[in-house]
């Protein structure tokens, strides 16, 4: 039989069980699409711009020792990738406001293809969606969106929503959406709290749309499908 040479598999690609290839993919692809998207947030007058968007230490390896330490004391696996955010107004190409911060916290591939999150092991990156917590993604209209998913019988999840046009965040319940400033401010969330996660100029404008009535509104929500629920 003649001799065929297998050839080498396209860079962008991996074998069925290939842990190193697999995070390799992981932290590059993460990386590309949060430095593309992050950049094309803007509204009439400001502009998004992140520059230095990289891992803090990309060649990280987690010894086992270190797996075993996140799995007793209920830890996350993870590598941070960082970024430098400024707020530019397009009108003069001032910035308005500048802060180096964490853009996400990429899970890390062991050894054994496997996440670890929450002191839980995982295969499979669809079953990640299932746990608890606030999963962050750009829709394809630019909007950043962050779903909240509650323990099961623990309450109800949601959606908190930036509209960079109007630089609004939202609190969606189902279709219904509040303010998130009112509704922060209203359970204890200090103003100096939201305007350094937030940034001055998207804090001032959160701000003036105040009502006060934001936690009734959430309330009533929330009570009236729970009453429908427990009658189904």
């Amino acid at each position: 039989m003649p001799n065929l040479e297998i050839p080498e598999p396209p860079a962008n690609t991996r074998a069925f069980y290939d842990p190193e290839k697999l995070r390799a993919l992981v932290l590059k692809n993460a990386k590309i699409a949060f430095a593309s998207k992050l950049n094309s947030l803007e509204s009439g007058q400001y502009k998004l711009q992140v520059t230095d968007v990289d891992y803090e230490d990309p060649n990280k390896i987690f010894s086992l020792a270190e797996q075993k330490k996140a799995l007793l004391e209920k830890h996350d696996l993870v590598v941070p990738l960082k970024g430098t955010f400024e707020l530019i107004d397009k009108t003069t190409g001032k910035v308005l406001d500048k802060k180096r911060t964490i853009i996400a916290n990429i899970p890390y591939i062991t050894e054994r293809n496997t996440s670890l999150l929450n002191g839980s092991e995982y295969i499979f990156v669809n079953q990640q969606r299932l746990k608890s917590g606030v999963y962050t993604r750009i829709r394809n209209s630019g909007e950043v969106e962050a779903h909240v998913n509650v323990i099961p019988g623990t309450g109800l999840g949601g959606h908190v929503i930036f509209y960079p046009e109007r630089s609004l965040l939202v609190y969606k319940v189902q279709n219904t959406e509040i303010k998130l400033y009112g509704l922060l401010r209203d359970l204890g969330v200090s103003d100096s709290t939201m305007e350094q996660s937030w940034g001055k100029e998207i804090y001032l404008k959160n701000k003036q749309t105040y009502t006060g009535q934001e936690i009734d509104k959430f309330y009533n929500k929330v009570f009236a499908l729970e009453i429908a629920q427990s009658k189904a």
